[in-house]
């Protein structure tokens, strides 16, 4: 099983990116270990992704994330969420509780 870490606050302005960081046990990922999707089901939000592994059989992946445009029903912006990950190649990874922010100061 991987977990995220690197900070939990997610920017849901359109455009701007934020990154989480999967880690797992030796092996977690090669370089065949892909992001399927990234996604906040209760909160109808899905993410753009790359999900990026530095080295065969390594112990973590980068991923970024950009949020995909909102439905217009969904223009408001949560306070919390929980984010569902999905990989190729790679181990489960356990449910991601986030915060979120609206914020288009933040440099991509």
């Amino acid at each position: 099983m991987a977990n995220a870490s690197g900070g939990t606050c997610v920017n849901l302005h359109p455009g701007k990116f934020s990154h989480l960081v999967l880690t797992g046990p030796i092996g977690s990922f090669t370089t065949l270990t892909s992001v399927d999707s990234v996604e906040d089901v209760l909160n109808n939000i899905s993410f753009v992704t790359k999900g990026i592994v530095n080295a065969a059989n390594s112990t973590i992946m980068r991923i970024r994330l950009k949020a995909k445009p909102p439905k217009p029903k969904d223009t408001i912006t949560p306070d919390t969420g929980t984010l569902t990950i999905t990989l190729s190649n790679g181990p489960p990874v356990d449910p991601v509780p986030v915060a979120y922010v609206n914020d288009d100061d933040v440099t991509p």
